[in-house]
Order: C-alpha cells, then sequence, then structure tokens
C-alpha cells in the first residue's frame, strides 16, 4: 500500500486500485503526520522497506530496519449512506513501549 501525497493519475495499471479517500480535517492531519523519510522503494531511487522481506521477515524485518516507520492500526468500513453510525472516535496514540509490545503481538 502506498499513499500519493499529489496527483500522479494513478489507476491505468491492475495494481493501482484505490481503495479508500480521505474525509476531513482529522483525515488530513493524520495522513501529514506519517513518517515519510524513507522515500519511495529502492527501484524509485528511495530507502523503503523491501516488500520481499518484509513479506518473509514481518516486523523482525521492519522495527530494527526501519525505526520511524508508521503502522495503521485500525481501518472500518463507511458505506456512505448519509447519518450513518460513524465508529468511535480513536484513541490518541501515545506512542509508548506498551504499544510497541501490542503491535508486535498481533
Amino acid at each position: 500500500m502506498f499513499f500519493a501525497y499529489v496527483d500522479v493519475s494513478l489507476g491505468a495499471a491492475k495494481h493501482e486500485v484505490p481503495f479508500g479517500r480521505l474525509v476531513g480535517d482529522v483525515s488530513y492531519a493524520t495522513l501529514d503526520a506519517f513518517f515519510t523519510g524513507y522515500g519511495d522503494i529502492a527501484a524509485f531511487g528511495g530507502r523503503a522497506p523491501a516488500q520481499d522481506e518484509m513479506y518473509r521477515e514481518g516486523l523482525r524485518y521492519l522495527e530494527p530496519n526501519f525505526p520511524e516507520l508508521d503502522y495503521i492500526t485500525q481501518c472500518w468500513v463507511d458505506d456512505g449512506a448519509p447519518g450513518g453510525d460513524a465508529p468511535p472516535a480513536p484513541a490518541p496514540f501515545d506512542d509508548n513501549d506498551a504499544d510497541d509490545a501490542a503491535l508486535a503481538a498481533r
């Protein structure tokens, strides 16, 4: 999964399938807070994690090699119906070791 921070005309290739959208200021603020320092994958000049290594090693590869990496820990389906029940607001992230241990245990 990747996020395009600018319009790059995605959708022409089969693997470019949009699956979500940002809604409201909180969504945009959350995306803006993601660490982007690793850049793109190596094939495009970046230092981002290698997909094959992520698949094989998971967090054993990611945590020591990409300590600034952000993780998506929850999401929900929005049927788009007006007035529908919104999911509960997520708890603020407090970036402590207990959270890290819980994430690693999943």
